[in-house]
Parts: C-alpha cells; structure tokens; sequence
C-alpha cells in the first residue's frame, strides 16, 4: 500500500516518500485522503501558462518609454538651466527648433548631462508627431 501511495502521490504532484510513509500505516485511508487532496500539478501548470503567455506580451513599461513620463531639464542658448518639465514641453521645443541635437539635457536616472543626439532613442521620440 505504501507503494501504491506514493505512485499516487507523484502523479498528483506530491512528496512520493512522504506518501509512502504515510500509506504503510494508513493503507486504504492514505490513498482516500491522497485522492480527496487537490492535484498540485494543476497550479504549477497553470502557474506556468500564465507566466508563458504574460512572457508573450510586452510589459506596460516596454511600451511606454521611460522619457515620456520622467521630468526633463534643458540648458537654453545662453547655457542657463531650465525644468523642470514634461516631455511634452520638451517635445514642443524640439518641433519649434529651440532644442536641437547640441542642446544639453538630463533627467533623473542619468549620470551626466547629455546632448540629445547621444541619449539613445531620444532625439527619434522627440521627432515623432504629436
């Protein structure tokens, strides 16, 4: 019977030995209790579809980029700080022509201020229409 357990018991996605153990003095009542207890391979499986198809689909965070919700700070022609601001004003100097690829930038998460035709993908989001 304590065989009989734990052949049971893997295929329900449970401890084998522990089964075995419990059936030798148990007999028929471990296997009653074995089968009443939910099958755990179920929920890993269905753990592992749902991280399977949620691995199929960009995050939100993919799909938006990072510059577009962050505060943004510029120095204007005579070099003098400006910002903060949104991406939205930034983008709007950008199209007026008062930001250009020379023009220096930094938002929180860089190192140092950047031109903008060195922060990667930058000066293309900035480019895009509105």
């Amino acid at each position: 019977m304590g065989a009989l357990n734990a052949y049971y018991a893997n295929q329900r996605g449970r401890d084998p030995v522990a089964w075995f153990m419990i059936g030798i003095p148990l007999g028929l009542f471990g296997l009653v209790i074995l089968f009443l207890l939910p099958k755990l391979n179920d929920k890993n499986s269905e753990k592992k579809e749902t991280a399977a198809i949620a691995a199929e689909f960009p995050s939100v965070e993919e799909l938006l980029p990072d510059y577009t919700v962050k505060e943004w700070y510029y120095l204007d022609d005579e070099h003098k700080q400006k910002g903060p601001v949104q991406f939205s004003f930034l983008k709007g100097l950008w199209h007026d022509g008062q930001l250009l690829v020379k023009t220096y930038v930094w938002c929180d998460g860089m190192d140092v201020w950047e031109k903008v035709e060195n922060v990667p993908n930058l000066q293309e989001l900035l480019s895009k229409e509105p």
